[in-house]
């Protein structure tokens, strides 16, 4: 994690942070739109790693969001709700094709950007993951538990 928070700053972040060890980098920075940071990001991490990394940037706002949408709000007592994050909202056919991974042991739902399953037991037992639901969607996503998204909300409260 010391090396990432390095790399970012080195990409021009500032107030480099990281929340767990899962690629959670907090930071701040020049007011730039976050397609352009993430390409900054990408090609980047790609110089210093030798591969490509999805970067997928959400504002403290986008979280706050992400944290009151209803499928976080429905899920059932004690229930584990993974929040898929893609660069664009899903598109009609996207929608679609994600909704139809959903089952009585996955519950699935999308809004906008995001994608939000709840498996009924441990993920690692469900038929799910997230390369089934890259390859609905013929893009990346990366998943992050509830946990983790609020963690990461609450240290960029102000």
């Amino acid at each position: 994690m010391d090396r990432l928070r390095a790399l970012f700053a080195e990409f021009g972040c500032a107030e480099v942070a990281t929340h767990i060890a899962s690629g959670n980098v907090l930071f701040g920075g020049e007011d730039t739109a976050a397609p352009e940071w993430e390409a900054r990001i990408e090609a980047g991490l790609e110089r210093a790693l030798g591969y490509g990394v999805a970067t997928f940037l959400r504002t403290p706002e986008e979280l706050a969001s992400i944290l009151e949408a209803a499928p976080l709000r429905d899920a059932p007592e004690g229930a584990t709700v993974y929040v898929g994050l893609t660069r664009s909202p899903l598109g009609r056919d996207e929608r679609d094709r994600v909704l139809a991974l959903g089952s009585a042991e996955d519950g699935v739902a999308v809004e906008g950007s995001q994608i939000y399953w709840t498996p009924a037991g441990r993920s690692s037992d469900s038929k799910l993951s997230g390369a089934t639901f890259e390859r609905a969607l013929g893009r990346a996503v990366t998943f992050r538990n509830d946990r983790t998204v609020r963690g990461v909300a609450e240290k960029l409260a102000p």
